[in-house]
């Protein structure tokens, strides 16, 4: 059913809900999230499922997994997108989390196999434990095609890859009819990404949910069947993998903003009253998103271990260009709007997330490691 406004209760029960419906329908390990800072991965989007990954495999690949995997969790991540996204995306630079789970066995499953569990799993938490209308669903599958065609040119080789129709037709089984063809690798997941690696690859199912007058994606499932191989730095081809991995990844800022029938995150009442007290003191609307977003970021990540002290070496190098990012925004605004009042922000942005204990335990670090900041931009202009 959808509802017009949320509170912090309704965000509550719907985290609830996710978990009850993984332990009683997946009926597998619901674990915590894996740290920001794991194995040296910079947590961006889906990435930290990768970080679980390895962690319940007890790998240290993840095309070598050393045992099946059953596991749910909910995931926080950090979207940092490109200039161009931005312009597309009411995300910005923002801290959003995943309600996800992973199942990896080395027993045979063919993709169709994978598929029919996990759509059957999808509806169900859909429908069954979220009220929710299945009519307002498009699903987007993969319509075939070569590799070259999919990887928009990337990868040059004309390996063909067939249609996923029995997606579609699991989908109108389950009364679902708004099913689109798609041809690149949003459908067929192919790792472009740089720097080049070995990756998952297999077909994936794309979920949309009608919000107002436009589509919003609010989930991901992906049926894991092969691997990309790498030749020379380049993508040449994909191969079988020894082992099937079935996922479902929703994310919740998206889910519950379509539930109470908006596009707008900002509207979620863990980011409503932080935006409209940021608001106050920034007058220009997206700026005071921009800094909300980065407050958040930082709040979270800086909680999760994500330090200067803990950055050091050439392999966090990266970490630490991000982390001065985020900060940057922060420091220029809190200096604006005045130590006190940035404080007082920051004890909201905990209050308004009491799942996590920990923001309100890094508080003072947040004002530290601006404190810090600051210090090395000084001394850097000197």
């Amino acid at each position: 059913m959808m509802k017009q406004s949320m509170t912090l209760e309704d965000v509550g029960h719907t985290r609830r809900t996710y978990g009850r419906f993984y332990r009683e329908v997946i009926g597998g390990g619901f674990v915590p999230p894996v740290s920001m800072v794991n194995n040296g991965y910079l947590h961006n989007l889906n990435a930290s499922f990768d970080g679980i990954l390895l962690r319940e495999s007890r790998a240290t690949s993840l095309l070598q997994p050393q045992q099946p995997v059953n596991f749910g969790t909910i995931q926080p991540c950090v979207r940092n997108e490109d200039q161009r996204s931005q312009r597309n995306s009411p995300l910005h630079l923002s801290l959003f989390e995943i309600f996800g789970y992973s199942r990896l066995d080395f027993i045979p499953m063919t993709p169709q196999e994978m598929a029919e569990k996990t759509i059957d799993e999808f509806v169900k938490f859909y429908t069954d434990y979220l009220r929710l209308d299945p009519a307002l669903l498009r699903v987007y599958y993969f319509g075939g095609g070569t590799l070259r065609e999919a990887s928009k040119g990337k990868i040059k080789n004309d390996q063909h890859v067939g249609a996923d129709n029995f997606s579609r037709q699991i989908w109108a089984g389950h009364g679902i009819h708004y099913l689109v063809a798609e041809h690149s690798n949003e459908t067929f997941l192919l790792h472009l990404g740089e720097p080049v690696r070995e990756h998952h690859s297999g077909y994936r199912n794309d979920i949309f949910m009608r919000v107002g007058d436009t589509h919003y994606e609010i989930a991901t499932l992906n049926f894991i069947s092969h691997q990309t191989q790498i030749k020379a730095g380049e993508i040449v081809g994909i191969s079988p993998l020894p082992f099937y991995l079935r996922e479902m990844a929703m994310g919740q800022e998206r889910i519950l903003a379509a539930m109470q029938g908006s596009a707008d995150i900002y509207q979620l009442p863990f980011v409503a009253p932080l935006v409209e007290a940021v608001n106050r003191k920034i007058r220009d609307g997206e700026t005071a998103k921009v800094f909300t977003d980065a407050l958040r970021v930082v709040h979270y990540v800086i909680s999760d271990g994500w330090t200067y002290d803990r950055l050091q070496g050439a392999e966090h190098e990266r970490h630490r260009y991000e982390l001065n990012g985020y900060v940057r925004i922060l420091s220029e605004w809190s200096s604006a709007i005045g130590r006190g009042e940035f404080l007082r922000l920051l004890r909201q942005n905990a209050e308004l997330q009491p799942w996590y204990p920990k923001l309100e335990a890094s508080i003072g670090q947040i004002i530290a490691t601006v404190a810090e900041y600051r210090k090395r931009t000084q001394t850097k202009k000197r």
